[in-house]
Formats: C-alpha cells, structure tokens, sequence
C-alpha cells in the first residue's frame, strides 16, 4: 500500500495524451506508473515539451499519492457532457473524482477537449463535505449541491482532465489543507512549467502548421488559432510577471485549447485524405 507514482521517463508521443492515458490508468485502478527513459526526452529529439508534461504529471501524482495509496476499486460514471466520464475513487477521509476527456480518437490527437461547465453527480457523498478542485496550478473550492443520486458538483473551464477531492475534514491535519499547503509551494514551478510546456507547443504546431501550408494542406483557421494561442501565452507572461501564479498557470493551460484544436483539424483532414486514397 505504500507504491510511490514514478514518472520520470518518456515515450515517443505528445505531452497531452501522456497526462491523458495517466489519468486513465488511474482512474481503472493501476497502482504504480513507469515510462521509459530515452532520447524522445532530449531537445534533439524535440522532446522538451514531453519531458515538462512529466514534470507536472509528477507534480500533480505527488499532490495526490496520500489519497491514491489509500483508494479503493474505482467506479466510473457519466457526466454532463457525453464525451466527459469519471472515476471515483474512495480513499481514507475522502473522494478522490477524476474527470477525463475520452471523445473519439482523444487518444490520438485530442481536439480542444474543453467545456464552460462540467456537472458531475456524485454518488455516496457523505453528508458534511465539500467539494475541491485539486490542480498543480490551484486548490479551490467547487459549487456544490445536494441532489437525488448523490452530490452534483459543477466544475468551470474543464479541459482533458482534472482531480476533485471531497471530504468533510477541513482542519489542519486534513487532506484540503495539505494539499493547499502543497501547491502554493509548487505554484511559481508549476506556473513557469506550465508556460514553457505551452510554448514548446506552439513552437511545434506554427511549424507543423507552415509546413503543411506549404505542401498545400494548411487549415483556413491556423493563423487565427495561432494567434489566440499567442494572445493567452502573453497574458501568462504579464501575470507571472506579477506574481499572479495560479492565473498564469491557468492562461497557459488555456493556450493550450486551439493549438489542440488546430492538431485535430489536421488529424482529421488526415484520415480522410487516408480514406480517400484507399476508395
């Protein structure tokens, strides 16, 4: 009962999707995460974007390892947005509830991924608690109410994935606090990896982008897409600037919705043109 959550390695794919299948294997109830280690890591292999989506991968497994060694078979249920599903997991003096985008092909090359309002109904929560979202950017406490099947919890500004502890023990010694205590202690690295991994990524996509331009297979709205990548990567500077370290981290998250958006489009044309071929 005491594994530790180990990520320090890579795999020869995409930071995203690594966050993504982690919290997947979760959710399904694996104890323990490795990767292999190798190039795929290194700038010379364009790596660096997988190496930062590690680092808050690991940030966030070490937020939350009291509550993963502790949990029981998980549950999954559905949530108000079809594409959205959640594991439940019951640990010692709390819920641990694991949002995760799982729409077609988000395995691959997951789309924008995001939705303004997410409502989970929560079955079994003890009567006396509340209700927060656990990140490597912020501990915040949720809207909540009480509704017939359990407690429905709604969840702003949701994309790909996400940790909301409930529990009713808010005291000094209690599960919210330290994780409180937690993340103000990470949130100027968490906020400045944050940034970097978002860079990282556009830097790929504007050059993935011309590219396919280039070769004729550019989209009608990769400039914009872009440019509002770039817009939310400048607020993220001027509020890291600031000290505003939880915002910061927020926008480079948010910078992250149309590059995803922008790979999709590209992903999709793909597969058509794939389809195509072979008819």
């Amino acid at each position: 009962r005491h594994t530790r959550y180990i990520s320090v390695t890579g795999v020869q794919t995409c930071a995203l999707p690594i966050c993504l299948m982690a919290h997947i294997a979760i959710g399904s109830g694996m104890k323990g995460l490795a990767f292999w280690s190798d190039r795929f890591l290194s700038d010379t292999h364009s790596g660096r974007d997988r190496l930062l989506g590690l680092a808050l991968l690991n940030m966030e497994l070490q937020m939350l390892e009291p509550l993963l060694v502790t949990a029981e078979e998980p549950r999954w249920i559905e949530t108000s947005v079809p594409d959205v599903q959640a594991a439940v997991l019951r640990c010692d003096k709390a819920l641990l509830v694991l949002p995760v985008w799982l729409g077609r092909g988000t395995q691959f090359v997951p789309g924008q991924a995001a939705s303004q309002v997410l409502e989970i109904t929560i079955p079994q929560a003890p009567i006396g608690t509340s209700a927060w979202e656990v990140t490597t950017g912020g501990v915040k406490s949720l809207p909540w109410s009480r509704v017939a099947g359990g407690m429905k919890v709604k969840l702003r500004d949701f994309h790909l994935t996400s940790a909301i502890v409930v529990s009713p023990d808010l005291g000094a010694s209690g599960p919210i606090v330290r994780l409180q205590e937690l993340q103000k202690r990470n949130a100027r690295t968490a906020a400045q990896w944050a940034q970097e991994l978002s860079t990282e990524t556009l830097q790929k996509v504007r050059k993935a982008a011309s590219d396919l331009e280039q070769c004729g297979h550019g989209e009608v709205d990769s400039a914009t897409l872009i440019a509002r990548a770039e817009e939310n990567l400048s607020k993220c500077a001027v509020l890291r600037a600031n000290g505003e370290h939880e915002n910061a981290h927020a926008e480079a998250e948010r910078a992250l919705r149309p590059l995803r958006l922008l790979m999709r489009l590209h992903w999709e044309r793909a597969l058509k043109d794939r389809k195509s071929t072979r008819l």
